[in-house]
């Protein structure tokens, strides 16, 4: 299984709906308390907030300095 996930091309993932597949996992895995995981995940209506709020631009870097997943 690791296998076959390492060779998952995850540029693309977004396009054959991977993306929101790992999503879901990270954020079912961030609602378990006892994993203490919600400390990396960003729902994504939060994201989407920050995306509109601060518009980058194509070749600006981004940086998430409390660590989180940018």
């Amino acid at each position: 299984m690791v296998t076959s996930i390492d060779e998952l091309d995850w540029y693309s993932a977004s396009y054959e709906g991977l993306g929101d597949l790992y999503e879901d996992l990270l954020e079912r895995n961030a609602s378990e308390k006892k994993s203490g995981a919600g400390q990396y995940f960003t729902p994504r209506p939060l994201i989407d907030c920050m995306v509109e709020l601060i518009k980058p631009q194509a070749g600006e870097l981004t940086q998430d300095p409390v660590a989180g997943t940018g």
